[in-house]
């Protein structure tokens, strides 16, 4: 804990070759006594990805992030839902590294995971819906963005009918993807 704690001062004051080696001395410390896959590791992992994210070594971020990731399905199970900051974090460094397309497969896993768990009218459903149709609307695509939303109201619609005030919230991201792409579409 204390080299963790080292990390993230470190960290904070610029030190990131620094912070680098005290989170790596907290990994090591922690897997020596609880084993390569023990929980206590994912916080320094997690870390040490945000201190290469701000040292500019995206690279690396990904990797330590994935690695935090890999400890994590292990200890917690596949679909638990404390991997999504993490997909989170490597999604943005993917970005910075202009791989698009890995950062998309990112946010998407993020989707699937909480489509597995939970139903697609449920409000954890929805709102994981939401969050990637923000996603596509940031990389300017917008007619999937439409699509995802309209996969939400097509859940609410058929669980709770036309009448369900949940629709709002889809209906309205949908004429914002129109407004937003700047398409005079009448169904916008």
């Amino acid at each position: 804990d204390v080299y963790a704690a080292l990390g993230d001062a470190q960290r904070h004051a610029g030190d990131h070759d620094g912070a680098e080696k005290s989170y790596l001395e907290a990994i090591d410390v922690y897997r020596s006594v609880d084993g390569v896959f023990t929980p206590l590791v994912i916080g320094p992992l997690t870390s040490m990805g945000e201190n290469y994210d701000e040292a500019g070594q995206y690279l690396n971020a990904v990797s330590a992030y994935s690695e935090a990731r890999t400890v994590n399905r292990r200890t917690f199970g596949l679909l638990n839902e404390e991997q999504i900051p993490l997909l989170d974090h490597m999604t943005q460094s993917l970005v910075a590294l202009n791989d698009l397309a890995e950062a998309d497969k990112q946010q998407l896993e993020a989707l699937h995971l909480i489509q597995r768990t939970s139903p697609p009218d449920s409000d954890r459903g929805l709102a994981a819906t939401y969050k990637y149709a923000a996603w596509l609307q940031s990389r300017g695509r917008f007619q999937e963005e439409r699509d995802t939303y309209a996969q939400a109201l097509r859940a609410i619609t058929d669980a709770s009918g036309e009448n369900d005030p949940r629709r709002v919230e889809p209906l309205r991201g949908i004429a914002n993807s129109f407004r937003n792409q700047g398409i005079p579409e009448p169904q916008g």
